[in-house]
């Protein structure tokens, strides 16, 4: 009897051992597929998966991220009644790059167990019919999923009419907020009907209500931004001039000075860089801006383009960037002048900040393509960031072993927890490598190499996002790679949600932002990574020019 049990245990540990093989495998199959952008390999690991629904719903993601629209309609004929399968595969529709034709989307989503998540796919297709089948759906199942579809009711365009937001308005107000302000639709939301409403939808809630200040909470800096952003006069903007909040502060001061306030008003002196930065474009007095220049660092740096032509030689002689030293000149001399220096400038020190000016004329369509590769010649790697947000290269991973991706796996799987520690305070958060293994594992890579180490965030906007990452401080540097695009299922539901910043799909490389609010329009589109855990009231704190000591 003895016997026989120990050959029946044996008999499990092996089936138990050859099955979690098999997953691995399995597991590191669709990792090379969607990072190598590799149809027939999902199609394989499809083949392998069976019924195991964790894997089927990885097959599904991987499908969107590819794309692969061969494998998307195979899990959806196969699995399509499965509502977890069925809500991954309507997200994975929605991913950047996801280009089915409309008809074939529309079909394959109207087979699907219906829900909040395909109700919202179905939506972003824009479709006429895909419309109807949503409303006609939740109106047969009595507003079961009201709630969603009211949330997302943008998504459908100009096929939404003021009669279906205000029907959605009535029985679900704070789910139709979002879509109001994404429509901008004023007339429809009352404050009154929102003083309950979690802080999410009442900044959303400021820019369409009948009276905002009502929904004002004194101790929430982000409805303070949305309320100077939505009254956008005069009055409102003064009366939060010397709020304690930098971010609020920032945004008090460029709302008055833009609405006709007087710069006399202000204490220049008493300023951040970040707050100079968007009062300096309103003063006149030279003596002021050379004043706030002679404090050196990023003082200098923000008050460089408005010095006078007169100060050529003191600019150029300064510790500043390059390319604010090109901002300047293109004030100064004119945009033809500081391009034509920049191309010198180039050719003699093939500094990345006179890279990043030269990438920023590209975009604005002042530069040709063919004289920026000019310029670069042979040390494309070099300058290998650059030419990626630009459209001109596409950069493609080398093909690895299934051995490989099994070790990335198996890599990202201990990573946890990680500090990104400020001049204003730490950032404790969270990975996601469940969700964005090679992601998580990159920023980790960069991370421990000290690559964050002393640069600063280069773009904030009070009330959306804070932006790092870039060693040039001007939003177009980063490594001499990119990494693909992970999008998956978690959204941007929350402020301090952490994702890659990207110049189109599949451009990522050291470059993210972290959420001040609540940014659905986000979801899908920018791979989430991590989040805040603690710190929320340091990136509170955070503006443009603050630094980053480490990461760790």
């Amino acid at each position: 009897m003895k016997k026989i049990s120990f050959f029946i245990i044996l008999v499990l540990l092996v089936s138990c051992s050859s099955n979690t093989l098999k997953k691995g495998y399995v597991k590191a199959l669709i990792l090379k597929a969607e990072n190598e952008r590799n149809a027939v390999l999902l199609r394989k690991a499809f083949q392998k998966a069976g019924n195991d629904k964790k894997l089927v719903k990885r097959i599904a993601i991987a499908s969107g991220r590819i794309p692969d629209f061969y494998t998307y309609k195979l899990v959806a004929e196969k699995f399509g009644k499965d509502k977890e399968i069925a809500d991954t595969l309507a997200i994975a529709s929605m991913f950047t790059g996801f280009n089915m034709s409309k008809k074939s989307l529309v079909r394959v989503l109207s087979n699907l167990n219906f829900s909040g998540k395909v109700a919202m796919a179905m939506l972003n297709t824009r479709d006429t019919l895909a419309f109807n089948i949503v409303l006609n759906r939740n109106k047969i199942q009595k507003n079961r999923y009201g709630k969603d579809i009211a949330f997302n009711l943008w998504r459908a365009g100009k096929l939404v009419n003021d009669k279906i937001l205000k029907d959605f308005y009535k029985t679900n107000p704070y789910e139709t907020v979002y879509s109001l302000y994404r429509l901008k639709k004023k007339g429809i939301a009352k404050a009154e009907d929102l003083l309950n409403a979690d802080m999410n939808t009442k900044f959303y809630a400021m820019f369409i209500v009948d009276n905002p200040e009502r929904l004002l909470n004194e101790k929430k800096w982000q409805l303070k931004v949305a309320f100077i952003k939505a009254k956008n006069n005069l009055k409102t903007a003064k009366m939060f001039l010397n709020d304690s909040n930098p971010l609020v502060k920032q945004v008090a001061i460029e709302y008055y000075l833009k609405n006709g306030g007087r710069v006399s008003q202000i204490d220049l002196n008493s300023l951040t860089p970040a707050q100079l930065e968007v009062a300096l474009p309103f003063v006149k007095d030279k003596t002021q801006i050379e004043k706030t220049f002679e404090k050196g660092g990023f003082y200098s740096y923000v008050a460089a383009p408005y010095m006078g032509k007169n100060a050529y030689e003191k600019v150029m002689k300064s510790k500043i960037s390059l390319y604010q030293k090109l901002k300047y000149i293109e004030k100064a001399k004119g945009e033809a002048k500081a391009m034509e220096i920049a191309k010198e400038m180039f050719k003699k020190n093939g500094k990345s900040t006179v890279m990043a000016y030269l990438t920023e004329k590209l975009e604005e369509g002042k530069l040709k393509k063919g004289e920026l590769l000019s310029l670069v010649q042979n040390n494309q790697k070099r300058y290998l960031s650059f030419l990626i947000d630009a459209g001109i290269v596409n950069f493609k991973p080398q093909s690895h072993s299934l051995a490989y991706y099994l070790a990335k796996i198996k890599q990202s799987e201990k990573l946890s927890k990680f500090v990104i520690e400020t001049d204003k305070g730490k950032l404790e958060c969270e990975f996601f490598p469940e969700y964005a293994p090679l992601t998580c594992l990159n920023f980790y890579k960069l991370a421990k190499s000290g690559y964050y180490d002393g640069i600063f965030f280069h773009r904030v906007i009070p009330g959306f996002v804070a932006q790092a990452g870039d060693p040039t401080g001007t939003g177009y540097g980063g490594p001499e790679y990119s990494i693909r695009c992970e999008y998956n299922t978690l959204e941007y539901n929350a402020e301090g949600v952490i994702g890659m910043a990207l110049a189109g799909k599949d451009t990522g490389g050291s470059q993210f932002f972290i959420t001040h609010i609540a940014t659905p329009h986000l979801n899908y589109r920018y791979t989430i990574f991590a989040k805040i855990t603690h710190g929320l009231s340091t990136l509170s704190q955070i503006s443009r020019f603050t630094r980053i000591n480490r990461v760790y």
